[in-house]
């Protein structure tokens, strides 16, 4: 039996709920109602439990190892989503988000499936995971992971050996890298994340990758495509990125030439890639959205692709398979 339940039927609902228990497999509730729902009641058969709108204070409260919460669904629990949904600003912020990442990567002991999430009010200036020991934010039991990161140096982080059985990855970051960032040190910011793509390991498990970042990037070529590359036995990716400091749009020729070729057990490439800031006069002749799209469609790549212009002197092209079922 799976449940949701929300503040309208919390009244209601709260009556029902002790002749049923016993029977619920999954539940999804607000935060909120945590402690009501899960002390008053014993769910021998609950597996799958969706928290939303967890706040920063309660997560420290219930996600412990003293917790009668965790005490009690520690090993039951295989399947959780938490979203972390607190609008309140806090000056130690970027490390309340870490520890909670940190608490429930390594308090629910036989966890398969996780999917934890910040709203987009919280943003960062560094990656969340540096200088935190591989020790930390590991499993040896999930295998599906969907994360919401600030940058990739996150992503990379979690691919050095922590999750060892880890097979589908998920992650939507904020940026590649902060574009403010970037332009002040790149070459050491490129530098430190293909040192950090040396500690990658334990990938022959990893099928499934997808990215989303929701910030335009001009690391496409010097990041993203070198640890795509590295994920030699994927079987699907999805990939969605806006792209900037090219002298020519992406097409199925470059995906072909600088990945796809080198993905020998790729079956499924679903993709969403915006290239920004193309000058007029950098690519000649100019491609037009058919040229772009036959680019796919001689590959078997089901595509659409749109051609306008950004201010007088740039274009843009934006490429996408269809269908797009985008997971973020």
């Amino acid at each position: 039996m799976a449940i949701e339940l929300h503040q309208v039927t919390d009244s209601k609902f709260m009556k029902i709920l002790p002749r049923i228990h016993d029977k619920i497999e999954s539940l999804t509730l607000q935060a909120c109602l945590l402690p009501r729902v899960l002390q008053t009641n014993n769910y021998p058969h609950l597996r799958k439990l969706v928290i939303n709108n967890l706040q920063f204070i309660m997560s420290c409260r219930w996600f412990n190892e003293k917790s009668p919460f965790l005490h009690i669904f520690k090993q039951q629990i295989l399947e959780l989503v938490v979203t972390i949904g607190d609008e309140t600003m806090y000056k130690s912020e970027e490390k309340l988000v870490t520890d909670i990442y940190k608490r429930i990567f390594g308090l629910f002991t036989n966890l398969k499936y996780l999917d934890i999430d910040a709203n987009d009010t919280h943003h960062f200036p560094r990656s969340l995971l540096t200088g935190v020991p591989s020790t930390t934010c590991c499993s040896s039991s999930i295998v599906h992971l969907r994360i919401r990161m600030q940058n990739i140096d996150d992503c990379i982080y979690l691919l050095d050996g922590r999750l060892s059985q880890l097979h589908t990855m998920i992650v939507n970051l904020d940026y590649i890298h902060n574009p403010v960032l970037i332009r002040l040190r790149p070459q050491k910011i490129i530098r430190n994340s293909l040192k950090l793509m040396n500690n990658m390991t334990n990938l022959c498990r990893l099928k499934y990758f997808s990215i989303h970042a929701y910030h335009r990037t001009t690391e496409f070529d010097s990041i993203v495509i070198p640890l795509i590359r590295r994920m030699t036995h994927l079987e699907k990716l999805m990939l969605s990125v806006r792209v900037g400091g090219k002298d020519s749009f992406i097409d199925g020729t470059c995906l072909n030439n600088c990945l796809l070729s080198q993905m020998p057990c790729l079956h499924i490439f679903q993709f969403n890639i915006i290239t920004e800031f193309v000058s007029l006069y950098a690519q000649q002749p100019k491609p037009t959205a058919d040229n772009i799209r036959r680019t796919f469609t001689e590959r078997g790549y089901n595509v659409d692709c749109y051609i306008d212009h950004q201010f007088s002197s740039s274009r843009r092209c934006h490429v996408y398979s269809l269908p797009f079922p985008m997971e973020y």
